[in-house]
């Protein structure tokens, strides 16, 4: 019998650590096609596929930590450091048992506090600086 992945079942680490309180992520991948069109083509456009890329994004819950919680979780400020350092991260998105590894840059750091009640919260993009390499645990 087939095992749904629901949103509990999905992790994203950055250099290790679990990103705790993610209320959403995400990746795409992309590959650009590159035009080889002629005249051979009958007026038809041709495409072949060229490069690779992905990106990816993440939206959690603002949280401070104390010094005793600062080493086993990441913070807003770890990711806006590696932003600021142009630092690489090594990147795991585990969905269930698939899990995407690669090396990226983090892109863009934002904060939204959208009201009085609700929960700040902080995002990131990711850009990919080495392919998205999947495997698979199989399922028991």
């Amino acid at each position: 019998m087939a095992n749904y992945i629901t949103g509990k079942d999905t992790v994203i680490s950055l250099d290790d650590v679990v990103l705790g309180c993610v209320q959403s992520l995400s990746f795409s991948t992309e590959v650009e096609m590159v035009d080889v069109t002629c005249a051979a083509s009958n007026g038809f456009r041709q495409q072949v596929p060229g490069t690779e890329s992905w990106s990816g994004d993440l939206n959690s819950v603002l949280r401070e930590f104390n010094e005793a919680e600062q080493a086993s979780n990441v913070s807003i400020m770890d990711v806006y450091t590696k932003l600021k350092n142009g630092s690489l991260v090594d990147v795991e998105y585990t969905f269930g048992g698939f899990r995407f590894s690669a090396k990226a840059y983090i892109q863009n750091v934002s904060i939204d506090s959208s009201g009085p009640s609700d929960a700040v919260t902080w995002s990131a993009s990711l850009q990919g600086y080495t392919p998205l390499l999947l495997t698979e645990t199989p399922v028991a």
